[in-house]
């Protein structure tokens, strides 16, 4: 009789261990079952991060090609309006830059602008009228 009692006992142990071991698979099989739905979901969002480099990938590549038409038009452009350039060994001397003149009647022009509320008169004679304190900064040096 004892050794059908320690049978019985044995049995229940059997038995409520069995109970916790199906509990525990079966919150096992529910976590499984959750990574593989976040795994997919995951699979989705990278499968669409990849378009979308693919996209922006193609998007850069044409805008480089662009840029690069647009640079090859613009050396182009600047080719046709450069003046043609002479070869520094064909010169001799360097020839010192030519400053344009101003008009007679810009001149005239400026050094009214300039006796304005000072009571004098312009000169018809360019810049004779002109002294240290009236000409324009340029011309002193400033």
């Amino acid at each position: 009789m004892r050794y059908i009692n320690h049978l019985r006992r044995r049995i229940r142990d059997l038995e409520q261990e069995a109970a916790e071991l199906s509990q525990r698979l079966n919150m096992l099989l529910a976590d499984v079952d959750m990574n593989i739905a976040e795994n997919n979901d995951l699979r989705v969002f990278q499968q669409e991060i990849d378009q979308q480099v693919q996209v922006q990938d193609a998007l850069n590549l044409s805008l480089q090609e662009e840029i690069m038409q647009l640079r090859m038009l613009v050396a182009q452009d600047a080719q046709q309006q450069a003046p043609p350039q002479r070869q520094p060994e064909l010169d001799a001397e360097p020839k010192p830059e030519l400053k344009p003149k101003p008009e007679p009647e810009l001149e005239l022009e400026l050094e009214m602008i300039q006796n304005t509320g000072r009571g004098s008169q312009p000169s018809t004679s360019g810049s004779a009228g002109m002294d240290e304190n009236t000409s324009p900064p340029e011309a002193r040096g400033a």
